[in-house]
């Protein structure tokens, strides 16, 4: 009886091996990523921020084969820096989820409610500006604008300005030589 087990327990091992390794090599995560990232997510649910930027940083680095894990992680991320103050973090992570996000829609993840609520509420606190339709009027710097008093060629407003307006900076706004006091 005991070499009919011996076998069974042997081949029931590798099986129960080779199940987890055939599910991990058709997703290609790495376990360890998958760990920061689900550590990452956790703490900054729990309100650790810090933990939470350094453990999804981590994360970030073994998904760039997978881009449905690495926007989710740029999501928690965005939120973590806005939450610190950092802008360049910040700037950083909205850029990588622009991109992702050309790819795969932001609606395909699955966020809890209060993570969705704020990340809604930074993309839409800060729309892109749409390029503009026509023509740019490029107006100087203020420090070389003349004064007028809103019904001269000079109106900034004024659609009907002369050509001898333009371009001409009053006399007291130009730079002067630095005079020597010796």
């Amino acid at each position: 009886m005991k070499l009919f087990l011996f076998p069974l327990a042997v081949l029931m091992t590798l099986a129960a091996l080779s199940f987890p390794l055939s599910a991990r090599a058709d997703d290609g995560l790495d376990p360890f990523y998958q760990a920061r990232l689900d550590e990452g997510k956790a703490l900054y649910l729990r309100g650790d921020i810090p933990g939470s930027i350094q453990a999804l940083e981590i994360a970030s680095f073994g998904f760039l084969d997978h881009p449905e894990k690495r926007l989710e992680g740029s999501v928690y991320l965005l939120l973590g820096y806005r939450r610190t103050g950092d802008a360049a973090g910040e700037s950083r992570c909205r850029g990588e989820i622009e991109r992702l996000n050309a790819r795969i829609p932001l609606s395909s993840l699955d966020l809890p409610p209060a993570v969705r609520a704020a990340l809604e509420e930074i993309t839409a606190g800060r729309p892109k500006e749409a390029a503009p339709k026509g023509p740019v009027e490029k107006r100087p710097p203020p420090a070389l604008r003349e004064e007028t008093d809103g019904d001269g060629p000079g109106d900034p407003g004024e659609c009907g300005s002369t050509d001898d307006a333009i371009g001409q900076v009053p006399r007291d706004r130009l730079a002067r030589p630095i005079e020597d006091d010796a």
